[in-house]
């Protein structure tokens, strides 16, 4: 699991563009956001895993589509574009 998580982290956290942040925005925010997200998936799958063991390129795959999700929600905001 540790080893999903940092790798995961490792290639969403690579070369990140801060062009595209709003003014106010800093990098050290946006990690903190994106560390405290996954901290929490992983102590979720973490606990999904004790009560029934699922093959590793199963929930890895899992894993990944949701971080992929989360990631979305925080690049594109979660309010529909009223303008």
């Amino acid at each position: 699991m540790a080893e999903i998580v940092a790798s995961t982290c490792q290639r969403l956290f690579q070369d990140i563009d801060t062009v595209a942040f709003r003014p106010g925005v800093t990098v050290e925010h946006a990690l903190y956001l994106l560390s405290w997200t996954f901290d929490g998936l992983g102590k979720q799958y973490a606990t999904i895993l004790k009560q029934r063991p699922l093959d590793l390129a199963g929930v890895q795959s899992l894993i990944f589509a949701e971080v992929t999700t989360y990631v979305a929600l925080l690049r594109h905001g979660i309010e529909a574009d009223h303008t």
